[in-house]
């Protein structure tokens, strides 16, 4: 099974002169079989919330078993001095290189210190003893890294808190998948789940090399039919850091499909979501928001084609103040992006599932292909106090 993950940002380092920087990122195949790997590096400004800077990687053949570093085609050149205002994200996908199965992953927010001189790893007027005799410190003997007894060292740790960087966090992250490769009647995509819309109907259909146990949609003579599948209504609320991704075909561009964090059932626009929504009328997508029916838009989208394979995404950003929309193609190009920073749904009443929606306008026909879909999540539950 296919499993690579991204370790670390390799550059840009905690501080960066303001000179030419290229981004690099370490990942590691843990699986038993080879992949090749593809990056997508942007930089952001979090005062102005601007994308400045975005390149791809060469894809690399990353063998089962070996850890390498991906870096950008392109370099970096800082605008302005400034700190912990830049941040990195890096996008991956990760193809099998025996099945041609496709993995989406990536590597969540660096913060960065652009300077005219950096300062350097450590102040020579660091205290040589600990406040409170060191009981308010975290202790890390033992744990793997370059760092000596009770010295963390990021490259390694990377779920320690970092009040200056915080990609390192003590937040839990979890990760559901839906990759539609045995499906077993209507309840086989746990935690998801299938449910036909009027006479619509839903049902595994022939597979390639690049997209395994493909899920198809098919709607009946009358319109607004067709299916969905779909976690639990209710399940979550937005508070950031949430992301989904699909891999998915129109087939008939005269059809509704909502996309990623929502209530809706049907066609008809949900209550509250953070989605991306196909446009019948064209089989144009964008992303939308939508807060107790009062909703947003992206000034732009994207024209589909029919039976052509795209990975849809959806990020929201660590405070949940605004979400951003990516269509990609098999390569892990970025065909389109966009945000919206209005109508999102965080109050505790506006509550969603998650899921893929489906119907035609068109009569009966075949109207889309689902091959996977995920979300990524934060779970912010206190941990039980155990005695």
């Amino acid at each position: 099974m296919l499993d690579v993950r991204a370790l670390a940002y390799v550059s840009p380092l905690a501080e960066q002169p303001q000179t030419s920087i290229t981004p690099s990122v370490r990942v590691q195949n843990f699986a038993d079989e080879d992949a090749i790997v593809a990056a997508t590096f942007r930089i952001y400004r979090d005062s102005t919330g601007l994308l400045e800077y975005t390149s791809q990687s060469t894809p690399l053949e990353l063998e089962h078993g070996t850890t390498a570093e991906i870096p950008a085609l392109t370099p970096f050149d800082p605008t302005t001095i400034a700190d912990d205002d830049y941040f990195i994200i890096c996008d991956l996908v990760a193809t099998s290189s025996t099945s041609g199965t496709v993995l989406p992953f990536a590597l969540g927010k660096y913060y960065f210190d652009v300077k005219a001189t950096p300062t350097g790893p450590a102040p020579a007027g660091h205290h040589a003893t600990h406040e409170l005799g060191g009981s308010d410190e975290l202790d890390c003997t033992g744990l793997p890294g370059t760092g000596g007894a009770g010295v963390s060292d990021h490259g390694a740790l990377t779920g320690l808190e970092d009040d200056d960087h915080p990609q390192y966090h003590l937040e839990h992250e979890f990760w559901e998948t839906c990759d539609f490769e045995s499906p077993l009647g209507n309840y086989g995509f746990a935690p998801w789940y299938g449910q036909a819309i009027g006479a619509g109907t839903g049902s595994p259909t022939t597979g390639s090399a690049l997209h395994i146990g493909v899920f198809r949609i098919s709607a009946a003579a009358a319109a607004g039919t067709g299916y969905r599948v779909y976690f639990y209504n209710g399940a979550w609320v937005i508070a950031g850091k949430e992301r989904s991704n699909a891999w998915y075909r129109s087939l008939v561009l005269a059809s509704t499909m909502h996309f990623g964090f929502h209530d809706a059932t049907t066609g008809a626009d949900p209550t509250d979501g953070v989605w991306i929504w196909q446009d019948p009328a064209t089989g144009i997508v964008y992303g939308r928001t939508m807060d107790n029916t009062v909703g947003s838009q992206t000034a732009t989208g994207f024209q589909l084609v029919v039976n052509v394979w795209y990975l849809l995404r959806i990020v929201v950003n660590d405070d949940a103040t605004r979400v951003d929309f990516y269509v990609y193609d098999e390569a892990g190009t970025e065909l389109w992006t966009d945000n919206l920073t209005t109508n999102i749904p965080t109050a505790g009443a506006r509550v969603l599932g998650h899921g893929i929606v489906a119907v035609s306008s068109a009569g009966a026909a075949a109207i889309a292909d689902v091959d996977f879909f995920d979300i990524k999540m934060i779970d912010r539950r206190p941990e039980p106090d155990y005695p």
